[in-house]
């Protein structure tokens, strides 16, 4: 995650791997089972689940933009080093939910 600093605003950019993540920790909060025994109340847990919703529909947005091609991936470039950078993030995150 990294920050975008100006002198009125200070805003955070997430990745699409940091969004899935921040949408599968928000459903986990706002769920029965709750975050390390933590379930916030019942009234609020409609409002987390919707952030939720924002969050994983900006990762599919993410990973639908940012989907590299063969060509991409095989590049021995700049290109190729970003398509298979992008391609290592998303392969960190699914090795995280899925252990």
């Amino acid at each position: 995650m990294t920050s975008n600093n100006d002198d009125t605003t200070k805003r955070t950019i997430m990745t699409g791997p940091e969004h899935y993540l921040e949408a599968e920790w928000l459903i986990e909060l706002a769920t029965a089972e709750g975050y390390k025994g933590h379930r916030i109340p019942a009234p609020q847990s409609a409002s987390v689940l919707a952030l939720a919703q924002v969050h994983a529909t900006l990762a599919l947005a993410a990973a639908t933009a940012t989907a590299p091609t063969y060509a991409d991936i095989t590049d021995f470039g700049e290109r190729g080093r970003e398509a298979r950078r992008s391609l290592s993030e998303w392969a960190e995150v699914w090795a995280e939910v899925t252990s």
